[in-house]
């Protein structure tokens, strides 16, 4: 209750006002994170008790509409091996992972980085401890970015189905508490340093909540919006035609044609459209041709980006573990210290770290560079997009502009 009344508690007023907000568990398995949100019977966790708290401050009389609301959109999922599942509906199967505007609150409990060899994992095991793993990288490589303080790194929340749908509650639009749960044991040293890591992370990420709308509250602008696109369409249409027509009619062997014309000929409908390239000006072809290039180098960054974060995270937790046991044994007696085998493999730590120090730097360096270079390059891909714009003569063009700019956007979301 101490832990609600500090943490959960405060979050339900962010609720009622309009905001979403999500509740985090984060650290190695059997540090206590179920029974912080599930809890027992007799000493409920704080999913129960703020689920309690909710019911308890919806006045019905006052918010009938919202509680029929809330309630109506009831749900509780499992993601688990990066596979969603409805808990409420158990013979669902697995669920496609759908993006939309209301987005969904999870609470996942993720385990330790298992490494396969050390704990025998065999087929189901090793396939688990993949996913894991998988999202367990994909969130500390989020972590890293967003606490970075550099408001143009670029974020990467689709390399895990566990940060696309994280990514409004890590990426500052919701109230968002995160409970970082280590154990008092030796034994775990190395997953309780980087769960502290972590927290100490996300305690620099700067929050921006940002009040939800539902999104039948926009539907009447969005059926207005599409008839009034449906009308544009069909008035662009119409204009086709009759420029098709007018084209026909001034080329200059539309006399040449008109005995043609006169057995019932008529120019294709689609004939404008077919010679509308040929209408394109020279710069634009030449713009277009630049933001294409400009696109394919951005790809190719951010792949860049991707394998240098990957590389730099296992780099950093092979380091972090072989600095425990140096540390460790700098702990020892002088005769444990003084034994041949064992200096030996101590001099090889040490040699590894020495050569992991010297790799993390270089990947330092070199993401300092691909992120400036993906600054640079959205810069000018802004400035390229403009004068596209600005020599656009038609409205085939400036519709080429839009489709140019939207493939953009979705290859960098899909990075």
């Amino acid at each position: 209750m101490d832990l609600h009344s500090a943490t959960t508690a405060q979050i339900v007023e962010y609720i009622f006002l309009g905001y979403n907000a999500t509740v985090l568990a984060y650290g190695p398995t059997g540090s206590g994170k179920t029974y912080t949100m599930v809890g027992t019977r007799s000493n409920p966790g704080l999913m129960t008790l703020l689920t309690q708290t909710l019911y308890e401050r919806i006045d019905v009389q006052k918010h009938s509409v919202y509680l029929s609301y809330m309630v109506g959109d009831d749900a509780l999922n499992e993601l688990y091996n990066e596979n969603i599942r409805d808990l409420l509906n158990p013979c669902s199967g697995i669920l496609d992972l759908m993006e939309d505007e209301k987005g969904n609150i999870q609470v996942p409990g993720l385990s330790k980085v298992i490494a396969p060899s050390s704990a025998k994992n065999k087929g189901i095991r090793l396939k688990e401890g993949a996913a894991i793993n998988r999202s367990l990288l994909a969130l500390g490589n989020v972590i890293n970015s967003l606490s970075s303080g550099n408001r143009n790194r670029y974020i990467n929340y689709r390399d895990s189905k566990l940060t696309r749908l994280l990514k409004d509650s890590l990426g500052g639009k919701s109230k968002t508490c995160m409970i970082a749960h280590v154990t008092p044991s030796s034994a775990h040293y190395e997953e309780t340093y980087n769960t502290l890591i972590y927290a100490s992370r996300a305690m620099n990420i700067t929050l921006r909540p940002t009040r939800s709308r539902p999104v039948s509250a926009d539907q009447p602008h969005m059926d207005a919006m599409k008839q009034i696109n449906k009308e544009l369409q069909e008035q662009n249409n119409m204009v086709h035609a009759s420029s098709s027509q007018l084209l026909y009619e001034k080329s200059p062997t539309s006399d040449k044609r008109s005995p043609l014309s006169n057995r019932g000929y008529r120019p294709a409908p689609h004939r404008w459209q077919r010679t509308a390239p040929r209408k394109f000006s020279s710069l634009f072809n030449s713009l277009r041709e630049q933001y294409l290039d400009l696109i394919d180098k951005q790809h190719r960054l951010r792949e860049r980006l991707l394998e240098a974060n990957q590389e730099a995270y296992e780099a950093e937790m092979s380091r972090a573990s072989k600095v425990a046991i140096l540390n460790a044994w700098k702990k020892q007696k002088v005769e444990v210290r003084e034994n041949q085998k064992t200096a030996d493999s101590i001099a090889r730590l040490t040699n590894d770290v020495d050569e992991q120090d010297k790799r993390l730097s270089e990947l330092v360096e070199l993401r300092r560079k691909i992120e400036k270079a993906l600054r640079k390059g959205s810069e000018t891909a802004h400035s390229v997009e403009s004068r596209l714009r600005s020599a656009a003569k038609h409205a085939e063009q400036l519709e080429m502009v839009a489709l140019l700019v939207r493939m953009a956007e979705a290859d960098a979301e899909s990075k």
